[in-house]
């Protein structure tokens, strides 16, 4: 009997591995890819506008692009859930040619956005300690160097998913259904097949394996911990310093400092506790994988797989509230540029918004490095309350933004 004549039952051409996984991508993962999208392409637009000249900015532009990226290549996954797309011909056709190929691309921006956040985490703790190399800002191409080895790094890195697997796509049913099966090129094929990759191209598969695991996870999830947990004991000892000779601070100005360090430890714990619960489980998987070998993996692996991967895109999702949202400076940059935006296309008037921005267009600049970063401490000149009152607005602002190490754009 010919394999054309064979017809399979509508359960076994369903593309969703399991029913939890059917679930997640009809209605777990399109709230997340709204919600990734439209808030990191916002991060976007206001932090590489043509004011946001910041080293820490442009890290966190470019991480994301990296999120929104990760979502548009998992949103073929998602449509192949939906009977509409997985019973149409056409689209399997693309979906099961492409699948490990979009899975590649898909770990290759996530893997660029982690280590771009690992930047920013390496350049906030420079600006805490040398508040004016915010203010030594270069030519904005000159970022792209750095952007883009990052690119080339982790496209190296994760580059062996596109050869990870060996897909066959059958024709049945009297061409009237399309099948596809997968095999893993690193081990033993199952069901009597013969796996014709060499044994060194099966070792280079295992290798990379460890390898993307080590480096894009567990390593940059230690090192942003460790640079956080820097960051909070570089702001207590700064704290703690004593106060020079004849200075002096009020009790209000003492209780804004204390609360701002704790508004800083919080975030950095939340920052920190995130990448490491949304992150590190997917390690996990690599390497379960990796040492299971040629057996197959069972309904248990596959639903822990997919748990796995939604607490990845969950990251993304949070990247958005953690780096930018909990930075009052880039709310109201965000709100300054949405104003903007409707009164552009004429959807409300000038008049109707300018008095609610009246009160707070002078505070519009973004804090480069959003959550952890501190806002400016109340504090006096060194020559007393005389000269602090006599001081100007302005010469006031750069004394707070030098001494908190806040980034101004």
């Amino acid at each position: 009997m010919s394999i054309k004549n064979i017809c399979l039952p509508e359960k076994i051409m369903l593309l969703s591995t399991t029913p939890l996984d059917s679930f997640i991508q009809r209605f777990v993962f399109p709230v997340q890819f709204v919600l990734g999208v439209v808030g990191n392409v916002l991060i976007f637009s206001v932090l590489f506008s043509g004011t946001a000249r910041n080293r820490a900015n442009d890290l966190l532009s470019a991480m994301a692009l990296a999120d929104a990226a990760v979502l548009l290549f998992l949103l073929p996954h998602s449509l192949s859930a939906f009977h509409a797309f997985a019973f149409n011909n056409t689209f399997r056709y693309f979906y099961l040619n492409t699948k490990p190929h979009l899975a590649a691309m898909a770990n290759w921006f996530s893997a660029a956005a982690i280590w771009f956040v690992l930047g920013v985490s390496i350049e906030r703790l420079l600006i805490i300690k040398s508040p004016l190399r915010s203010r030594l800002y270069y030519v904005r191409l000159r970022m792209a160097g750095p952007v883009v080895a990052v690119f080339v790094a982790t496209a190296a890195l994760t580059g062996y998913h596109h050869v990870a697997h060996d897909c066959f796509l059958y024709r049945l049913c009297n061409d009237t259904q399309l099948y596809s099966q997968c095999f893993p090129s690193a081990f033993d094929w199952p069901l009597n097949r013969t796996n014709p990759h060499s044994h060194s191209f099966r070792l280079f598969v295992r290798t990379s394996t460890v390898i993307n695991a080590l480096f894009v996870v567990v390593i940059p999830i230690v090192i942003v911990a460790l640079l956080n947990i820097a960051l909070i004991r570089l702001l207590k000892k700064r704290s703690n310093q004593p106060l020079i000779k004849g200075s002096f601070r009020r009790s209000s100005d003492v209780a804004v400092q204390q609360n701002q360090e704790r508004r800083v430890t919080i975030t950095v714990c939340a920052v920190v506790s995130s990448f490491t619960l949304t992150q590190g489980p997917s390690a996990v998987i690599f390497m379960y994988e990796l040492i299971q070998g040629k057996d197959r993996p069972g309904l248990t692996f596959y639903n822990i797989t997919c748990l796995t991967n939604t607490l990845v895109i969950t990251g993304k999702m949070l990247n958005v509230v953690l780096f930018c949202m909990t930075s009052g400076n880039f709310r109201r940059r965000l709100v300054a540029m949405v104003t903007n935006r409707l009164v552009k296309f004429g959807l409300v008037t000038g008049d109707t918004m300018r008095h609610k921005g009246s009160t707070s267009t002078h505070r519009t600049s973004l804090t480069a490095t959003t959550p952890l970063h501190t806002r400016s401490f109340p504090m006096r000149p060194r020559g007393g309350s005389e000269s602090y009152s006599n001081a100007s607005s302005e010469k006031r602002r750069k004394f707070s933004r030098a001494n908190t190490g806040e980034v101004y754009l």
